[in-house]
């Protein structure tokens, strides 16, 4: 089984480190780019997620950060369903 790897372009040295673990243990990976949360727009946002109900839920808003990463997880999630779908 692949592993999806969901990164940023900008973590360079991160992805390095990473690469070179997942190479050394014989890991098949993919580069995932996932959203940046710091480049959401507010449109966006509001079309991702209910920003409400999570401050609601979490007791606290989510950082944009937070945003994209989970963006970026539920792309993954939805390209690996379609892949076991169709493949």
């Amino acid at each position: 089984m692949k592993v999806f790897v969901n990164t940023l372009a900008r973590f360079a040295d991160r992805r390095a480190r990473m690469q070179s673990s997942l190479e050394s243990l014989k890991i098949p990976f993919e580069w995932f780019e996932g959203p940046d949360g710091k480049e959401l727009r507010p449109d966006e946002l509001v079309a991702a997620c209910d920003l409400e109900k999570i401050k609601k839920n979490l007791d606290r808003a989510m950082s944009l950060n937070e945003i994209g990463c989970t963006m970026g997880q539920r792309a993954i999630y939805k390209k690996r369903l379609f892949a076991e779908s169709c493949g």
